[in-house]
């Protein structure tokens, strides 16, 4: 199932921030296409992930997926 909130949540955040997919997988020593999968709902991403995207983001996990 597809977290709609999480996915514009995620997408918001980078683009407010000014990032590129690539500029915050990299930051988040990620790879960049799963940056792509997240904003699309194709993943969900897992604890690991959250905390690697919310480096990437400079973000709290808070803020990110919204609680």
């Amino acid at each position: 199932m597809k977290d709609r909130d999480f996915c514009t949540r995620l997408t918001e955040l980078r683009k407010r921030k000014g990032l590129t997919q690539a500029q915050v997988a990299e930051r988040g020593d990620m790879d960049s296409t799963v940056i792509c999968h997240y904003e699309s709902g194709d993943r969900a991403p897992g604890l690991a992930a959250i905390k690697s995207l919310c480096k990437g983001l400079d973000c709290t996990a808070t803020e990110l997926i919204g609680i």
